[in-house]
């Protein structure tokens, strides 16, 4: 049965063919005609539906899943999105989805000192060549990976990290049961942006993915100690901003 057969293209019209495609998949996954996480029909499929060529299904199904409706990975056929879980991204993120009754998991993919690049240098004004620490995370959500992480520490924190890998899967907890910092201001700047290669191989979508990137520089008493860059699936998640930039962690 052709699920979308309650629409056909209307050729030389004023609306794209694109356009009248993506309104009736969209039209579909309202109805409940697809179940959360669902297959969808390949591009070839649906192109033979439509009675149009792979590259104007191709062009509506990138516009769904940039609304964040379809979800899009490689070598897969488009799924559709499942509901868009509420974070504050200033929170913990492991208590806010353990709250709403899902399992997280962090994966340290490394954990060593590293020479920082200019960039890095600059963020954490340090001008001097000392090396940093730089922790590596994925943070999965039922299994799935949501998120990837990097983080740059000042050598001085290191060791207790460099000791014990582990302690990076609990980053804050661990700067105040190890390093001894019991609070910290954190400066935010949060942007949307697509994946690179990394993060998409990371994240098991395909490069130029949307992605939500918030930057935190961590500080103590005007001292900058360190850098968070943290990348969440932009479809999987409603982000929740506040009005002030600068959060203070206490115990």
């Amino acid at each position: 049965m052709n699920i979308f057969s309650e629409l056909d293209v209307t050729r030389n019209s004023a609306v794209p063919a694109y356009y009248q495609i993506e309104n009736c998949i969209k039209k579909a996954l309202e109805n409940g005609s697809f179940s959360p996480d669902a297959e969808l029909p390949s591009e070839e499929e649906m192109a033979a539906l439509f009675k149009v060529n792979r590259l104007t299904v191709r062009r509506a199904m990138s516009e769904l899943a940039t609304k964040g409706l379809v979800i899009r990975s490689q070598g897969r056929r488009s799924r559709v999105a499942l509901p868009k879980i509420p974070l504050d991204p200033f929170g913990s993120f492991s208590d806010q989805v353990t709250s709403l009754g899902l399992t997280d998991t962090t994966i340290v993919q490394e954990c060593r000192l590293i020479t920082p690049s200019k960039d890095i240098k600059r963020l954490l004004n340090e001008k001097s060549s000392k090396k940093v620490l730089h922790i590596a995370r994925i943070r999965k959500l039922e299994s799935t990976p949501v998120g990837v992480e990097d983080n740059y520490l000042l050598a001085e924190f290191a060791p207790p990290f460099i000791e014990d890998h582990s302690r990076g899967q609990t980053l804050n907890a661990s700067l105040r049961q190890h390093c001894g910092l019991t609070a910290w201001d954190a400066d935010a700047d949060a942007e949307m942006r697509a994946a690179t290669s990394r993060e998409a191989a990371c994240l098991n979508v395909r490069e130029g993915h949307p992605l939500f990137s918030l930057r935190l520089t961590l500080s103590v008493q005007g001292k900058t100690i360190g850098l968070s860059t943290v990348r969440f699936l932009a479809d999987r998640f409603h982000f929740r901003l506040g009005l002030q930039r600068n959060i203070i962690t206490k115990n």
